[in-house]
């Protein structure tokens, strides 16, 4: 798909316990005859939805060096 302009933004939201909040991670994994016939979906591909660029990763160590205001 195209995009006429902007950036496009998701929130993603928990309701678990602060210890255990990943969403990276998946909390069930498709059993093998529901992962055969998944055509987009694995495990895999849900980890790596949330890897970031490099670029993103410096602006947030940046970021948290910076002082507070």
């Amino acid at each position: 798909p195209t995009y006429p302009s902007g950036q496009i933004g998701f929130l993603l939201c928990t309701k678990a316990p602060r210890e255990q909040k990943t969403c990276s991670k998946p909390v069930r994994k498709p059993t093998e005859a529901v992962q055969n016939v998944l055509k987009y979906y694995s495990p895999e591909m849900h980890e790596a939805a949330f890897v970031l660029p490099p670029f993103v990763t410096r602006a947030f160590a940046a970021a948290k060096k910076a002082p507070s205001q």
